[in-house]
This record gives C-alpha cells, sequence and structure tokens, in this order.
C-alpha cells in the first residue's frame, strides 16, 4: 500500500508574521478537519511560529499540516544557528523521554518560572500531539520539527 500524504495548509514566515493573520489561514485551511484536532494542530502550529518569532526572527520559516492516511504532522522548517539547534535538539530529546501525563506538571510549573528557556513551547505541543517530537537536520542548518496528531 502506497504511503499517500497531502498537504493542507502551506505557509511562509517573515521577519513581521503575523500571528493573528496565521491564525486565520490556517483555520480556513483546515476548516474540514473535526473540532477537537483543529483545535489542537492550530495552538501547537501557533507556538511553534511564536518560537521562531521571539528566539530566530531573523529568519524566514515554513510551516506545512499534512495529512497521511493514519495522522495529521504539522511541520516547521527554519534555518538556525548550530548552537541553536543543538539547544533545541537537547530540550527534544530530554521532553521526548518524558510521558505525556507528567509533562502536565512540569508545563504548568514552568508557566510560574522567570526563565526564557525552559522550553515549554515545546513541552506544550507534546501535549497537544501526543506523540514524541520528531525533529532532523538538513543541509547543515535546517532544522526541521514534526508533530504527529493520531487521526480521532
Amino acid at each position: 500500500m502506497k504511503h499517500e500524504e497531502k498537504i493542507l495548509c502551506y505557509y511562509e514566515t517573515t521577519q513581521n508574521a503575523d500571528a493573528g493573520a496565521f491564525v486565520v489561514l490556517v483555520s480556513e485551511q483546515l476548516s474540514n478537519l473535526k473540532t477537537k484536532i483543529k483545535k489542537r494542530i492550530i495552538l501547537s502550529a501557533v507556538e511553534l511560529l511564536q518560537n521562531n518569532l521571539i528566539y530566530n526572527n531573523k529568519n524566514a520559516a515554513i510551516f506545512q499540516v499534512i495529512e497521511t492516511t493514519s495522522d495529521y504532522i504539522v511541520e516547521i522548517k527554519q534555518a538556525m544557528e548550530t548552537a541553536m539547534i543543538e539547544n533545541i535538539i537537547k530540550q527534544l530529546k530530554n521532553i521526548n523521554e518524558i510521558e505525556v501525563v507528567d509533562l502536565q506538571g512540569i508545563y504548568q510549573k514552568n508557566l510560574s518560572t522567570t526563565s526564557n528557556s525552559t522550553g515549554n513551547g515545546h513541552v506544550f505541543c507534546r501535549i497537544k500531539s501526543e506523540n514524541p517530537i520528531d525533529f532532523y537536520i538538513s543541509g547543515g542548518n535546517i532544522f526541521i520539527i514534526k508533530l504527529k496528531f493520531n487521526k480521532l
């Protein structure tokens, strides 16, 4: 059986990306999805966009939501400096080692901390997707994050 993919949403950011316009675009492009999964996907996509705007706004990012036979994939591709990639990889590896139920408490605790580098956005995405966060490097400095959402 051939593994088919369909791009449901595509968005390229700029340095002045508008999160509100992004939400409207993604909502429109995902209008055929069931409300529960659509909300989880949109919330996670916005979180990834905000991370790019806050920590990596010199570089544009490409967002896609892809439908496969068994799930939806939220993907962000972004050029980054090596040190930033290494830091995010450490955070994602740690987040992926923790069960989703245990991440809820970590997420709440991180909300009350004053640190800017808790990785709470990625914790939030892992909670919403309920799956480990997939990530890899392409072409030396293109960092790709994929969130998998099981079809309900």
